[in-house]
Formats: C-alpha cells, structure tokens, sequence
C-alpha cells in the first residue's frame, strides 16, 4: 500500500453524430451479451485491474468476490460481510472493500484472517450498510450507504470519503440519504455524480464544485427521467474519457449512455431486468462490462430467460 487508490483508466465511445431526437445526433443501438454464467444474486462492482488484465466484480448478498482472467476463468472467493463496493490500492493486489460493517483493506487469496477495519460504518443506523463506491481523480474512495429499513427507507445514512493518507472515514455530505448509487467522476477530477435510488424524482445529480470542495453539497439535476416513466432506478454508473456517463438502470433492462449535457447517446440492451453496474476494460479499455441481479426476478422470469443470463 503506498498511499493511493487506483483510478479507473477509461477509453472514450464515440456516439454516431446527426440524429438525436431534436438535436441532430443519432443514439447508438446495442445489445449485450453473456460473458459469464456466475448467478448472482446482487452482482455489484465491477472493476477492471489494468496491471493483471482481470476483472474483479462481487455477489453482495451471496458474500462472494470474483477474479475473471482474460482466457475466462473465473475464481471465486467467499468474504466474512457482505461487500457493497470495493477499490484496488496501488500494489494491484491489495483491495479496500466497503464491507456492510465498514472499510478494510483484504487480501483476496489470505482471506478472512486478512481483513484490517478501518472504521465501523455508522454504529447508530442499525439497519444501515456500506454500498456503492468509486475512487475520484485525486486516489479518494468514496462510498455511501444503504439504509435497509424498508423501501423507500428513512434518509438517516450518508456519503463518505476513505482518505489515502489518513484512511479515516470522513461525511462529504450534508444531508442524509437513503440509497446511494451512481458514484462517478468526470475526467479532469471537477465533477461528481450520484444517486439517491429512494428519490421520489428519478435522477442522477451532478456536483459540478466537486473538485473545488471536496463535498457533494450543492448538487443539481444531471439527468431527470420522463415523468410517468415506468418502473426502474438509476444504479451503478462510471465515465468514460469522452465524458459520457454510462448508467445501469435496475428493473429496465439496459444502460444508457448520456453525454455531457445529459443527452442519450447509446443504449445498450440487457436481457435481465435488474442490471446494476458498469465498468470499461479490456485491452483497449473499449469494452463494457456489466453485472446484474437475480434477486427479485420471479422463477417465471429466470425460466423466462436464456441459460445462465439471470445475474450473469
């Protein structure tokens, strides 16, 4: 551990110019595909591992990390707490995962023996755990949490930031909040992005003072979905180096890529309803991978669907 998280290193998608509805651009249509039969109940947090050319990705409920190499093999790894989120640090190999308790650094292949807690997650919301997270563009982790107490649940959590030189766990938030999701950064470090997935209005928020505080105070609308929309929530997000924002949409079916102005410039379809994040890796860092849930789906939807698609 040398002091620093890693920062996802992303490659732009250029969207087909001249057509979007009223603007002159065209939205580019795409389908996904199975890369891994894993069934996940809550497949969460993929993370693409520059230096080994892995992903790593997890299963919440089922307290399972995943190392997929770049021939496919996949090896699993069972964890002592449910594991919202997670970051790489510098020597590639240590991990800072926001387990349901709190922050540790984990060693993957030295297990359970290996968890060092950083600090315990907000001992006076007992229902409340540690969920989405991303590291910004100056090596800070943050993460927010999830209050479980119902849906939607009472806004008594919060956001917080795991600093790489204190690694104490700090609020960058005022307000409370009841289901972060959408953490994600814009290229130069100046913006932020996040989610509350209990807001009544269904929207992702931008931060643009980010850079400049340090906090997600003073957040504004993003991208607000149509009133009367249908069913779904905005889940897991990341940028790309072209500025777009990539949003998994849990209970719709699809990720959406909105441009800097929030205007949708690629669809990308998903057999199972209950998509939940996003990552960009590979070699050329030009391939998008996304995780979904099982959970929730009915067994007449799991049967309804292609061998193994339901939390691949």
């Amino acid at each position: 551990l040398t002091g620093r998280w890693f920062c996802e290193a992303v490659a732009p998608v250029e969207a087909e110019r001249g057509g979007l509805e009223g603007m002159g651009c065209r939205v580019l249509e795409l389908e996904a595909e199975l890369k891994l039969d894993c069934a996940t109940r809550l497949g969460e947090c993929p993370l693409w591992n520059d230096k080994t050319q892995e992903l790593l990705f997890l299963d919440i409920d089922g307290k399972t990390l995943f190392r997929l190499d770049a021939e496919g093999g996949c090896t699993r790894y069972a964890v002592p707490e449910r594991p919202g989120s997670m970051a790489l640090c510098d020597d590639g190999h240590t991990l800072l995962v926001a387990f349901e308790r709190g922050p540790a650094l984990y060693q993957l292949e030295a297990g359970a023996g290996s968890l060092d807690r950083l600090a315990e997650f907000e001992p006076a919301v007992p229902k409340s755990r540690m969920n989405d997270g991303r590291v910004d563009r100056q090596g800070r982790f943050i993460v927010g949490g999830y209050n479980e107490d119902g849906w939607p649940s009472p806004a008594t959590s919060a956001i917080y930031c795991v600093d790489p030189s204190s690694l104490a766990l700090r609020r960058v938030i005022s307000r409370g909040v009841s289901c972060t999701n959408s953490i994600t950064f814009s290229q130069d470090g100046a913006t932020a992005f996040f989610t509350d997935s209990c807001w009544k209005k269904r929207r992702i928020a931008r931060v643009p003072t980010y850079g400049a505080t340090g906090t997600l105070d003073g957040d504004e609308d993003f991208v607000v979905w149509e009133e009367g929309g249908g069913p779904g929530i905005p889940d897991g997000a990341v940028v790309d180096a072209g500025g777009g924002l990539w949003s998994a949409q849990f209970g719709r079916g699809q990720v959406v890529r909105y441009d800097p102005h929030g205007r949708v410039t690629a669809v990308v379809r998903v057999p199972v309803r209950h998509v939940t994040c996003v990552a960009l890796g590979g070699k050329d860092l030009r391939t998008l991978y996304i995780t979904t849930a099982s959970k929730k789906l009915s067994p007449e939807q799991v049967a309804a669907l292609p061998a193994g698609d339901a939390g691949g």
